[in-house]
């Protein structure tokens, strides 16, 4: 089966004042087209390290002095700011882990919609996005006027949570990671938030 993502011999590390963490050590791994595919370690592993580092998202002061991460045949960590802008949440977005922290707080979710899919697709009519938008949070089983309407605070953590992943697939990508997306909620949320993903998948 073609992968989408090839890592090959990625290592990663982070300088600190009293000597150098390595994160990463020459990891190779082959992610398959079409497929669902875990990631599974124990924590402080490195497994959400990884994950930001396949959209070259890796935090100051960590810095990847080896290998290749390969997306559709082009190396990520030699794209250029333009060719990441476009590549990142076009061809591959990501939920982050505690994901609800990652909504601004002084915006509605409306106005932090239409901001990133402008920043995109600049001249996009704001129906169309929010139209598109509104779908996407009807898909989530969340009632898109009230949401759409809604300052994050104003929403509980499986709402936000199920905002995120909405917000995840706002442009299409083809790629999508999810870093522990059910951290912090309860068990029935869990459950529904993996029905909403197996959805998602078909």
């Amino acid at each position: 089966m073609e992968s989408i993502i090839q890592v090959k011999n990625l290592s990663l590390q982070f300088p600190l004042r009293y000597g150098t963490v390595q994160a990463l050590r020459k990891v190779s791994m082959d992610i398959p087209q079409h497929m669902v595919t875990a990631l599974v370690g124990e924590s402080g592993s490195g497994k959400t390290t990884l994950a930001t580092a396949l959209m070259k998202l890796v935090s100051y002061p960590g810095e990847i002095t080896e290998g290749e991460i390969l997306y559709q045949g082009r190396d990520v960590i030699k794209m250029t700011p333009k060719e990441l802008s476009s590549f990142r949440w076009e061809e591959i977005a990501m939920v982050f882990q505690a994901a609800q922290s990652a909504l601004n707080p002084v915006m509605r979710v409306r106005d932090i919609i239409i901001e990133t899919y402008l920043a995109h697709r600049p001249k996009t009519p704001v129906k169309v996005i929010i139209d598109r938008a509104s779908r996407l949070l009807e898909f989530v089983r969340l009632e898109p006027e009230r949401i759409l309407n809604s300052f994050p605070h104003e929403l509980s953590g499986g709402m936000k949570q199920r905002v995120m992943i909405a917000f995840s697939v706002l442009l299409n990508p083809k790629f999508l990671i999810l870093d522990e997306p059910t951290t912090a909620l309860d068990v029935i949320t869990q459950d529904y938030i993996f029905e909403i993903l197996a959805q998602l998948r078909e």
